[in-house]
């Protein structure tokens, strides 16, 4: 039997709906059509520019070198001559046309955006523009949308004070890419640029960045990172041979890449302008090209390139590179040409004897910092490394053997300032072996012993060897330590020369059992207490530093003590009203924008406690005399704006982070407000936020339905 169907009723309000639905796919397609058409004539017009000049500097470079050769007769130069400069003519004629075709094309691109959207661009870049102090901007993972990198590439242009731009994980197409490049040209204080993992690099953008960064006199860029670039094999040789004509990169890093036979033939060459037969060197170019897996060959390689020369590079790095054991004679050959680097890095490539690689390091007096961590050491004699600073060691099988060799390293060596024995399971019998050779050495102050299943009795070693001890940076996080044991030794440290203490417990059922208002804090010397990644022992501490005046204290990291609690929150507000002396805090990580989710309470007493006291915090924030403050991870934008409104009235704050808050175009006039009135801002890291501003007009419009407040320029003061 055939079922009966009720037929659908088309109401008014139904047709309504379907509408004023279809009428939005239509404007946004539209949209979308519009941008793409516009991007491919402002792309196609800025591209002829660039050919202009290009075939304008060849003929210049021509012109010059036919007017200075002395062989070629007057008759046949002055023909020449009459050649060039018709043909220079017709070029100015054609770079005016080209000229006004690209403003023309700018000008209709402005045009024809939606109403409104071309304000919402300007809010951010204007803030840069008119940022007085600001010398540091990551702006890492943004996906920033085409026009809106465009205005910021322009304000940073004008802006002539940051120096440390970071525009990794951005995915910036090659267009892009060149017009950075093109407004770079004039700026004269950028020295370090981040372009890691920007993956549209080819032949004429790597022109454009050569011609508009290194290929001028007045150059002051020093560091680059173009890691993870996607260069193909001609790309690089052209990048080697360009960038020999820079004499003001100090620092490359080019990483994850596929170098092959062509191109670390090039990069061997590229070596060759550091050896100081030929270019006056002071021994300061740093090179990292880790994670490359260039392995034996590649060194090989080379070494065939640098032939009898000996270059001068400060800091090496060769990390992640396959060079397995069979490797140590070629990295023996390779070190003979860089006998005077300071910097040596062999992490991460499964070496398991380097007694080799150590005699012949012992012929190096320059080398300072030698970093092994990451491979299969088991004994290691560093008594051939006399003129050491910092040895990294984590990351191996060195354990109680390793620690009782170590134990007469550190006895007798007079130079070593840096210990790195991270996760080695040396375990308590060890690390006290190497506190009891500490006794007699003067000179080491940092030692790093995270994860190496310590126990809380070598606490209490710590404690009664802590006058003689020259540590002044200690770090036991993430070892089987009790919470109460660790505030005993906290609590003990009175005449000891520490600085900075990073601490954790890894029982995390283990709650304190005295009150935090008892514990009392001596150390005179205490600049630094971390106690990030901490369950009970962190919330503990915050309560007690909230009570109590600490004069020496300066930075404090509580990142990650979640779950956070509603009593955090209040003691981080106390303790910002009443510690004038504190300098840094990382609170990274506590999901402050989430807290009303995590405590037990009802909906209505939750949200009302919550958003009253972090807007205390908000306001302890404003007048306290913190110069870095971390406040990554904490979903700030899913609040009211001022947490932001709050931060641009401090007068104080130089570094700030607001990485990973859900911050988008509901924040752009607080962001505008950030950067304009805050005048002792000098670095913002804004990774991972929502401001690529997709489908403006529309989400203007939801903006004013939604959060009306917003209208008001600031209704918090």
């Amino acid at each position: 039997m055939r079922q009966y169907t009720k037929p659908i009723v088309k109401s008014k309000n139904n047709v309504k709906y379907y509408s004023e639905k279809n009428n939005q796919q239509k404007r946004n397609d539209e949209q979308k059509k519009i941008f793409k058409e516009a991007k491919i004539k402002f792309r196609n017009a800025l591209f002829a520019r660039h050919k202009v000049l290009y075939l304008r500097d060849n003929q210049n470079s021509i012109h010059n070198n036919i007017n200075n050769n002395n062989n070629i007769p007057m008759k046949i130069k002055r023909s020449y001559l009459e050649k060039f400069s018709k043909i220079e003519a017709v070029q100015l004629k054609q770079q005016e046309i080209n000229q006004s075709k690209f403003d023309y094309e700018m000008a209709n691109c402005e045009k024809k955006l939606v109403p409104g959207a071309g304000d919402c661009f300007l809010f951010f870049a204007n803030g840069l523009n008119k940022s007085e102090s600001l010398t540091h901007l990551n702006l890492s993972g943004c996906k920033l949308h085409p026009f809106l990198a465009m205005e910021i590439f322009q304000a940073i242009a004008l802006n002539q004070k940051i120096t440390h731009l970071d525009l990794s994980n951005n995915n910036l197409s090659s267009f892009l890419l060149s017009y950075l490049f093109l407004q770079l040209q004039a700026n004269k204080t950028l020295i370090s640029l981040n372009l890691f993992n920007n993956q549209h690099f080819d032949s004429r953008v790597i022109r454009d960045m050569l011609n508009n960064l290194f290929n001028k006199p007045d150059s002051s860029l020093q560091e680059l990172n173009i890691g993870f670039c996607n260069f193909s094999e001609e790309a690089l040789v052209k990048l080697f041979f360009g960038l020999k004509k820079s004499d003001s990169l100090t620092k490359l890093k080019i990483t994850y890449q596929q170098f092959g036979e062509k191109s670390l033939t090039a990069l061997g060459n590229y070596l060759r302008k550091f050896i100081p037969l030929y270019h006056q060197t002071n021994n300061k170019f740093e090179l990292d090209i880790s994670n490359n897996m260039i392995s034996k060959e590649g060194i090989q390689l080379l070494l065939k390139s640098q032939a009898w020369y000996q270059v001068h590079l400060r800091s090496l790095n060769l990390s992640f590179n396959g060079l397995t054991q069979d490797s140590i004679g070629t990295i023996k050959q390779f070190l003979d040409k860089l006998y005077k680097s300071k910097c040596l890095n062999l992490s991460h490539n499964g070496l398991y004897d380097v007694s080799e690689l150590c005699e012949k390091c012992q012929q190096f007096q320059n080398l300072r910092e030698l970093d092994l961590s990451n491979n299969q050491l088991s004994e290691f004699d560093p008594q051939l490394l006399p003129h050491l600073l910092k040895l990294n060691l984590s990351n191996n099988n060195i354990k109680f053997n390793g620690a009782l060799i170590l134990q007469e390293y550190i006895k007798y060596n007079p130079v070593l300032k840096e210990l790195n024995l991270n996760n080695n399971s040396i375990k308590s019998e060890g690390f006290n072996l190497i506190i009891f050779g500490l006794r007699q050495n003067t000179n080491l102050k940092y030692l790093y012993v995270r994860r190496n299943k310590i126990q809380s009795e070598s606490l209490l070693c710590m404690q009664v060897n802590q006058d003689g001890l020259p540590l002044t940076v200690l770090d036991l996080s993430e070892n089987s330590l009790e919470t109460d044991q660790v505030l005993m030794y906290l609590s003990s440290l009175k005449n000891c020369e520490l600085e900075s203490i990073k601490i954790s417990e890894t029982e995390e059922n283990t709650k304190p059992n005295s009150d935090p208002l008892q514990f009392l804090l001596n150390a005179q010397k205490l600049k630094k207490l971390d106690f990030s990644f901490t369950k009970y022992l962190g919330i503990h501490m915050i309560i007690n530093l909230g009570h109590h005046l600490f004069h020496s204290l300066q930075d404090l990291d509580f990142s990650y003590c979640i779950p956070f609690t509603i009593q955090g929150v209040k003691g981080l507000t106390k303790m910002l009203t009443n510690n004038d002396n504190l300098k840094s805090l990382n609170i990274a990580g506590l999901q402050l924008g989430l807290l009303e989710y995590h405590e037990k309470e009802s909906k209505e007493i939750k949200r009302i406690e919550v958003s009253t006291e972090l807007r205390k915090l908000a306001e302890s924030i404003k007048s306290c005399s913190l110069k870095t403050l971390n406040l990554s991870e904490n979903y700030l934008g899913r609040h009211d704006n001022y947490f932001l409104e709050y931060l641009a009235l401090n007068l104080t704050i130089q570094n700030l982070n607001l990485s990973y808050n859900d911050l988008s175009i509901y924040h752009k006039e607080q962001l505008q407000y950030l950067l304009e009135k805050n005048r002792t801002l000098q670095k913002l890291s804004l990774e991972g936020n929502k401001i690529q501003f997709n489908q403006l007009y529309y989400q203007l419009k939801k903006q004013e339905t939604r959060r009306p407040f917003i209208k008001q320029k600031f209704p918090h003061f």
